[in-house]
This record gives structure tokens, sequence and C-alpha cells, in this order.
């Protein structure tokens, strides 16, 4: 992994306006993202986890710009990509790529796997159409399907085979930054290895920068160099994976890695912590410290103002009043 910093996001905020329940005129705001702000090196894989809701597919889609920003910064290698013109912006996008999260809903029923492979190549006039062939078979070929099976169609294919030609389409124009969007979640656990493996081997393969998000744990303490933990669409904790897996000290934090299953409770020292309550509505957050109302070491100064993330070790960040 590089030090060279291939995406800045600074201060994204990204809100939807949403009527309110039971109004005809009145409308809130939705604060899906609040503010996040984060650096991915080149080389790097990291893990954005949090409980649905949070904000992490929707902080995904904003750093490609698939979604227009509400506020804030999002630079490739300096380029600020919502100060790109259309052109600037298509050319751009053969650096930057998505892998989508539902296997079945991301490919065009209707198109064979060639059409869907190839599709980002037409768009972009990448190649003569032998090449653009050629291309897609070697494409199929590295992410496990074979060649002879691109004139299918996706209903003919199983979930991970069918996650696997969105892979191919992600790479067929040979991106630098890949955003995972809960890549994994809806395959069997058999088939995630598979998927999981096989993304890191692309990596070290082409060297590509992921940011990989989940809400699975396992998954991203697997995959992960460094992880963020979102609530409620801001960062509370940032760190290296083994840092935060063995040091992590935000409330939140603890309480996710509580709930992560083992395979020997009695390996669990002290007593269980729980959090009780649910997750507040992103319309009306609570005021300070978003996490007050379920965290057991809330104080004043909690329910009265955000804290700011602050570095409490190189490399580990956290957002909390208590720590």
């Amino acid at each position: 992994m590089s030090d060279t910093k291939l995406i800045e996001v600074k201060d994204l905020a990204k809100h939807f306006e949403v009527r309110a329940q039971g109004a005809r005129e009145d409308k809130a705001l939705l604060k899906a993202v609040d503010g996040v702000s984060l650096d991915i090196c080149e080389g790097e894989i990291l893990g954005i986890v949090g409980e649905s809701g949070c904000g992490k597919s929707t902080l995904g889609k904003t750093v490609l710009r698939l979604q227009e920003k509400t506020s804030g910064q999002v630079l490739y290698r300096g380029e600020d990509l919502f100060a790109m013109g259309r052109v600037d912006m298509k050319e751009m996008t053969k650096n930057i790529q998505m892998i989508f999260q539902d296997p079945y809903s991301s490919l065009n029923p209707r198109k064979k796997v060639a059409q869907i492979i190839g599709q980002p190549l037409r768009i972009h006039n990448a190649g003569t159409p032998a090449e653009q062939i050629t291309r897609i078979d070697h494409l199929m070929d590295e992410v496990g399907l074979n060649p002879k099976f691109k004139r299918r169609y996706p209903h003919q294919f199983s979930g991970g085979q069918r996650q696997r030609i969105g892979i191919a389409r992600a790479l067929a124009l040979g991106p630098e930054f890949i955003v995972c969007d809960e890549a994994v979640s809806a395959l069997d656990v058999s088939v995630q290895a598979q998927i999981l493996n096989l993304l890191l081997d692309l990596q070290v393969r082409h060297g590509f920068t992921y940011m990989f998000i989940s809400h699975d744990l396992a998954v991203v303490e697997f995959i992960a160099t460094r992880i963020l933990v979102m609530y409620l669409g801001r960062v509370v904790e940032i760190a290296s994976k083994d840092e935060l897996v063995n040091q992590h000290v935000h409330p939140y934090t603890k309480a996710l890695f509580e709930a992560f299953p083992v395979t020997d409770p009695r390996a669990r020292k002290g007593k269980k912590q729980i959090v009780m309550g649910d997750v507040p509505s992103p319309i009306h957050p609570p005021t300070g410290c978003h996490f007050h109302p379920r965290c057991p070491y809330a104080e004043p100064r909690c329910r009265e103002q955000y804290p700011p993330l602050r570095e409490i070790s190189p490399g580990h960040s956290v957002a909390c009043w208590v720590v």
C-alpha cells in the first residue's frame, strides 16, 4: 500500500428533502451523510461498517458522483469530481467504478453477458469490436467464468456467478478505484468467501483501491486494511484493522463487536454490553452526539454538543467526549 492519497473526501454531506408524514407541503431534511471526511491511499482497502440506514451506501454513491452532493468535496488525485463538466466526468469514470449489492437487479435481464460486460467498452469506444470481444473473454476468464457462456442471459447463472459478471463489468475499463457496495451481502456464506478471495486476488494482480461497504463485521475484518465506523451519517471511529479490532474505544464500536457472534461464548471477557433502543430517525437526529440516547456512558455535554473527530493515537481517530 502506498502513502499517496488517491481519494480525499472533505466534509461531504448528502441531504435528501422528504415530505413530513401526514403533511402535504411541509418538507424535512434527511441527513444521510452529514459532514464526512476521509482519505484513501493507493492500494488500500477501506472498510465502511455500520448498521443499516447509517449512510454507508449513500456515502459510496456520492463519492463516485452517482448522486450529487449537498456540500463538501471529493478529490481524485487532487481533482474535484463535482467541479468537472460532463465530458471530463465521463472520462473520469474509466478510473472509478462500482460493484453493486444485488447481483439480480444490477444486471439487465434482456441483455446477454457479453453485452453487459462490454457496455463500458462500447460507451468509451475502447478498441475495435474484435478487440472488445477479446477483452470480454479475458475479463470473464479473470473472474472465474467460462468465456463460452458469454451469450447466455443473467437468469441462466447463479447469484455468485452474476456477481462475478458485475465485477467483470466494473473491471472492463481498468479502473484504479472501486466502491464495493455490500458486494457479498446477498450471497451464501460459501459464495461470499469465493467473491472476497477473488476481490483480494484482483487487488494483488492489478493494485486496485477499494472502498468496501458492509454491515458484516466479519467480512470487513477479513478484507479491509483500515476500518471506518459510521453512525447516523457521521464517522464515529476510524483506525487500522488491527487497532480497531483489538483497541476500539467508541461505545458504538464496542456495541458492534459485542453483537458479533463468537464460536465460544466463554471466550468473552466481562459482561456483554447490549445497546438498548432503536436507531434514531436521520430526519430528526438527537442533539449533541447522535448516539447519546443509547450510550451507557453519556454525559450532559454529550446531549448538547457533537464531539469532533480527534486523533487519539497515530491513525486512530474517534468522535466521543468520554474517551
